[in-house]
């Protein structure tokens, strides 16, 4: 079962934003272990989530947290690789799962996914080729 902080990156990643009510309340019998999952687990929690919030996103975000559970569950689980990197695997999964064309992206703005195609598309990033090692900064600092 993947920890909210994979859930929260998922969300920058795809969405812009952070959403801890949707993964809480869909997340709030976790006491139970897996067995959580037999509540606010189903395709109607998405529905569920529009409607009480009133937000596109949220719902997204509650979608994108029913597949991220559903990688964990279904998918090869590598045993001698250390848990976090198999959860943050989840991440990269997902964005696979995307561009085969088995899961939805939606383009929301703010988003980190967004973002970077748009700079991309407009000569911003840094491309370089493979071969190409440029040297490191001192420092990378986080601006969100």
């Amino acid at each position: 079962m993947p920890q909210h902080e994979i859930h929260y990156n998922i969300d920058d990643i795809l969405i812009g934003r952070k959403f801890p009510h949707v993964h809480q309340m869909m997340d709030i019998m976790s006491k139970e272990g897996p067995n959580h999952r037999r509540f606010f687990h189903d395709d109607n929690v998405v529905d569920d989530m529009l409607i009480a919030t009133g937000d596109f996103a949220a719902a997204w975000s509650a979608r994108y947290h029913l597949i991220a559970d559903r990688i964990i569950r279904d998918g090869e689980v590598p045993q001698e690789l250390p848990g976090n990197v198999r959860q943050e695997a989840i991440i990269a999964e997902l964005l696979d799962l995307m561009a085969r064309g088995e899961v939805e992206l939606v383009v929301f703005p703010d988003s980190v996914l967004a973002r970077l195609v748009s700079s991309i598309n407009n000569g911003t990033a840094a491309l370089v080729g493979s071969e190409i090692l440029p040297p490191l900064k001192k420092n990378y600092y986080i601006k969100r």
